[in-house]
């Protein structure tokens, strides 16, 4: 078991690479083959794992399992949708641009519900 300020660092930090390895793979997009797009692309799935696993770890520690927050279901159907929206947005290329604004407004709402924690 991670500590609670293990646990919440490594939630933040894979939070910021998900939303750069987003960033890499939108503006490589036009470029299938690039190294960057190929990094980005193994490090999208890994940073998402750790921030489920992280996250998993804080709803321990503050000892949430039992009856889960509303602010957290907001937060993870926030993350499912921005998940969903990645991969419709790599396979359609025509909307990436859209749907990377679409997910970055969604990042910034689950960042609001996580500091202000509604329903609490």
């Amino acid at each position: 078991m991670l500590g609670y300020e293990l646990a919440k660092t490594i939630h933040f930090i894979s939070i910021i690479g998900i939303f750069i390895s987003t960033g890499y793979t939108f503006a490589s997009s036009q470029d299938d083959k690039s190294k960057a797009k190929k990094i980005a692309d193994i490090c999208q799935p890994v940073f998402g794992i750790l921030i489920f696993v992280s996250a998993w770890e804080l709803v321990s520690a503050l000892n949430l399992h039992q009856n889960f927050p509303i602010w957290g279901k907001i937060k993870f159907s926030l993350w499912l949708l921005m998940a969903i929206l990645g991969i419709v947005a790599s396979k359609k290329k025509s909307s990436s641009k859209f749907l990377l604004g679409v997910i970055f407004i969604l990042g910034c709402a689950a960042s609001v519900v996580a500091v202000f924690k509604p329903g609490l």
